[in-house]
């Protein structure tokens, strides 16, 4: 809230455009609203005892809510530079979808301590280099204060964690990526940055087709990274494995805005 507050006092005092207070208002919106979705989830995880939380069914209606809301109120909206309905309906669909199913990528990442936190982190720092090579103020300001929160969040993160990200921050996180490459006209770019959570998305949705079709597994668990562990790799090997790659992508893919 503090965070919000600041924000907003600084368009007023430095009586910045409208679509870019709007921008950070959406923002702050997706990433609000995702992580109420994911209190409500741990809440009755938790507190309540009930172990499957939210009913899935409810929980991803929530979503679909919140991310219709989303695309409604940014001043970015790709499908509106196209012609024809049916691609006008097919970019808003896509964009609807790409904040439901980024925002599940990094929850199902969120099972390591570290991993989801600390590949977001990495994904972030570049999304703050790239919000400031297109001078785009709303995403550099969110991301900026969202990247200084998980660094605080890591630090009791890290194993033996004190403290867990749960449903609330990875929903969170993940919707706010996938809402940011919509503001920074890169949506493309997530598929790169956040390559790590594509991987483990498409590891799970594999296991559970395969085993649907055939009754058998692809990997001995999944996501990807419970895979990783029952194979002998430690915690802290899949977690530095997960940046370095993630570096290594971002990297590559500054050089392809240069070349570009």
């Amino acid at each position: 809230m503090a965070t919000f507050c600041f924000i907003i006092y600084n368009f007023v005092i430095n009586k910045s455009s409208l679509n870019q207070l709007k921008g950070v208002i959406s923002l702050l919106f997706v990433i609000i609203g995702f992580g109420a979705i994911g209190f409500i989830d741990d809440f009755k995880k938790i507190s309540l005892k009930q172990n499957l939380g939210l009913r899935a069914r409810d929980k991803f209606a929530l979503q679909l809510l919140v991310g219709l809301i989303y695309l409604v109120i940014t001043p970015i909206q790709p499908w509106r530079s196209f012609h024809g309905l049916m691609l006008i309906a097919g970019s808003f669909i896509f964009c609807w979808i790409w904040i439901v199913g980024f925002s599940n990528a990094v929850n199902l990442t969120d099972g390591i301590d570290g991993l989801a936190g600390g590949t977001s982190l990495i994904v972030l720092s570049f999304y703050i280099l790239l919000a400031i090579v297109k001078n785009n103020y709303p995403v550099l300001v969110v991301a900026s204060a969202l990247f200084g929160t998980i660094i605080a969040f890591l630090y009791f993160n890290f194993k033996p964690a004190k403290i867990f990200m749960g449903d609330l921050g990875s929903l969170s996180i993940g919707a706010f990526l996938a809402a940011a490459s919509i503001q920074l006209g890169s949506v493309w770019s997530l598929l790169m940055l956040g390559l790590v959570f594509v991987i483990e998305t498409m590891s799970d949705i594999l296991q559970v087709s395969y085993h649907h079709l055939t009754g058998k597994r692809i990997f001995k668990m999944a996501p990807l990274h419970h895979h990783l562990e029952l194979s002998g790799w430690s915690e802290e090997k899949i977690n530095y494995t997960s940046y370095i790659l993630t570096i290594i992508l971002g990297l590559f893919y500054i050089v392809l805005l240069i070349k570009g």
